[in-house]
């Protein structure tokens, strides 16, 4: 970030007041890190939440804009980013970083139970420079019969009349 003003010179070496100051950036063409430690926290019937730490960007920017998380039924890479499924927040700072090293977590929801997903974050800055894809989870939803959603059957015991 720069900050600039101007003044003026006259002829007579009369100097004016300083200008307003006007804020101007460069350019950033220096992409953010990539996610290197992506890691799956939970997985159920109907969702995968991920975990992750926050990357720093570059010297000007200290972390990156964003985080876009995407999930397919076949491994992602450079090739299929585009056809994978962007991961919708709710609310869209639920992947905004708060600062470089703080761990993030997402839920990815609604997923089809017993479905193995390939899931792949990439961190955008202010410029919308971004870093190769460099992990991809692949993360099984659990199927109902093993997460406890069936309730057990509990005997119960009373008399009940006869039917007549």
């Amino acid at each position: 970030v720069y900050y600039v003003a101007i003044r003026a010179i006259d002829l007579q070496d009369n100097i004016s007041e300083i200008s307003n100051i006007v804020r101007a950036y460069t350019t950033d063409t220096i992409a953010p890190q990539p996610v290197m430690d992506l890691s799956e926290e939970r997985a159920t019937e109907n969702s995968i939440t991920i975990a992750w730490t926050v990357i720093e960007d570059d010297a000007a920017h200290d972390m990156p804009d964003l985080y876009e998380v995407r999930y397919h039924l076949e491994p992602i890479g450079e090739a299929n980013w585009e056809t994978a499924e962007v991961a919708t927040p709710d609310n869209p700072a639920q992947l905004r970083p708060t600062a470089p090293g703080i761990p993030m977590s997402y839920t990815i929801k609604p997923l089809v139970e017993n479905t193995t997903y390939y899931v792949a974050v990439r961190a955008l800055d202010t410029s919308g420079t971004i870093w190769s894809i460099r992990t991809v989870l692949s993360v099984r939803t659990t199927d109902m019969g093993s997460t406890g959603a069936i309730l057990p059957l509990v005997r119960m015991e009373r008399d009940l009349p006869l039917p007549a």
